[in-house]
């Protein structure tokens, strides 16, 4: 700022005693001409001193925009790593929890079919007792017998255990209309079991398992659309 108001002083000066020796006649071409390039000379000086204070001075400034840019691009890289890594947890975590909700429905189900094998296989033993009942009471009452020792034996070992930890397995997903669902079919299944058990007529036994078969139609179809695999 000091060399411009040089310059700019000296060049006003110049002026006017130029203006002042022409008006008196007291200069001449040659002086003129000698006075201007003096002047020029000088004034290129005085620019040049000029040009290099504001490149000292702008030296500063561009070290402070350099250091807010870095900060700026270190704030914003920041920023946007710190959005994709909780998008890409939020995804972990979503397929995590996927995973473990395939699994527990998986077995879930598996359980399920194997409790229809059971009863299928309960109702076979039963048609098999009441035509032996028919024609032969001794030997019915001990097949009958068998077929009881059988089943509890069967039931004793392990089914109740598998009952009680997939009905855990399903709680844990914390939903409650899968919850519904196989509550329904247990709860109906545990009733097949004391008909078959007791003396129903199979009539009435099947009437009950077409009813639990429904629920586990239903309840298949529920977990293949809540476990669907996404194009």
């Amino acid at each position: 700022m000091k060399t411009l108001i040089i310059l700019i002083l000296s060049f006003l000066l110049f002026s006017y005693s130029i203006s002042a020796e022409e008006k008196n006649g007291a200069i001449t071409e040659i002086v003129k001409n000698s006075e201007v390039k003096v002047l020029e000379k000088q004034i290129n000086i005085q620019l040049k001193a000029l040009k290099d204070e504001l490149a000292l001075r702008s030296k500063p400034m561009e070290k402070w925009y350099l250091f807010g840019a870095v900060i700026l691009g270190a704030v914003i890289g920041f920023f946007f790593t710190e959005i994709s890594a909780r998008r890409r947890r939020k995804e972990e975590q979503i397929e995590k929890q996927k995973t473990l909700t395939d699994n527990i429905v998986a077995d879930s189900l598996k359980f399920i079919f194997k409790t229809r094998d059971t009863i299928d296989n309960i109702i076979t033993k039963k048609q098999q007792y009441l035509n032996l009942k028919e024609t032969n009471r001794p030997a019915a009452a001990e097949f009958h017998s068998r077929l009881m020792n059988d089943c509890d034996e069967d039931l004793r070992k392990g089914f109740y255990t598998e009952l009680n930890f997939h009905s855990f397995q399903l709680n844990r997903l914390r939903n409650q209309e899968i919850w519904k669902r196989y509550g329904n079919i247990v709860n109906v299944q545990s009733k097949l079991f004391a008909m078959l058990f007791k003396d129903d007529s199979l009539d009435d036994v099947k009437k009950t398992k077409d009813q639990w078969r429904e629920l586990v139609k239903e309840f298949t179809s529920y977990c293949i659309e809540i476990t669907k695999v996404k194009p």
